[in-house]
């Protein structure tokens, strides 16, 4: 028996939307650090704003694969994650 299309492009379309976020953090944090010639603060910023922007991205990542697994097995729950948005949230707000 074939997956659903549209479970499987909503899955899809979640990894897409972590990774955006992911990249647009990535630039920023770039951005910052490329500003200023000698290390500071500043460029300690614009460094903890890049490890943050990976982790977004790995997560998005482990996340996807993590639902395509449970896709497969047509598995009936288990497919939210309540703390991972909230935990990312607080990291940022701790790196900036």
């Amino acid at each position: 028996e074939r997956m659903d299309p549209k479970t499987f492009f909503a899955n899809e379309r979640t990894f897409a939307q972590w990774q955006a976020a992911g990249m647009l953090l990535l630039t920023v944090g770039i951005a910052v650090t490329k500003l200023e010639d000698s290390f500071d603060t500043d460029q300690l910023g614009g460094m903890t704003v890049i490890g943050c922007s990976l982790v977004i991205m790995l997560y998005g990542l482990v996340s996807f694969l993590h639902r395509l697994k449970k896709i497969k097995r047509k598995d009936p729950t288990g497919y939210d994650d309540p703390l991972g948005p909230v935990a990312l949230i607080f990291v940022l707000f701790a790196a900036v």
